[in-house]
């Protein structure tokens, strides 16, 4: 199982973008365009948010990835029903068919903590560096 992280960025808010995951679905919005490695259920993905590409970016949480019953990774308002409402009353938008990752085992990070080694950022899912892996590991450790 690999670690990969997952990089929220504005029009949405850090607030926002963990109550999506604290929230009833446990999710992260995830469209195919914001995916730039391969993921596998049980992954581990670390959800960090950043305001400016050259910001360093805070940690929010932290979970595994689920299934759908089919086995499918994109869940959708089809595999979980509400989970679209659910984000767009949190300010996300997108299309009938928004696409997100399910996370058990979650645990959100508060108060946020800046990780400096986390800077550059793509938005999306992608698999970080030993470097930046260090780096989160050692903030999660220390709240």
């Amino acid at each position: 199982m690999a670690d990969l992280l997952y990089c929220g960025s504005p029009p949405v808010g850090p607030d926002s973008t963990a109550a999506l995951l604290e929230g009833a679905f446990s999710a992260i919005w995830a469209p195919p365009m914001g995916i730039r490695t391969t993921l596998a259920a049980g992954d581990r993905i670390w959800l960090v948010w950043r305001e400016l590409r050259s910001d360093p970016a805070m940690l929010l949480g932290t979970g595994h990835v689920l299934p759908t019953p089919a086995g499918d990774l994109a869940w959708t308002n089809r595999s979980a029903p509400g989970i679209r409402q659910a984000a767009l009353d949190l300010g996300y938008s997108g299309p009938a068919n928004m696409s997100f990752l399910r996370l058990g085992d979650v645990r959100i990070v508060r108060p946020f903590q800046a990780v400096d080694r986390l800077r550059d950022l793509p938005t999306g899912l992608s698999a970080p560096t030993p470097r930046q892996l260090e780096g989160l590991a050692n903030v999660a450790a220390a709240v």
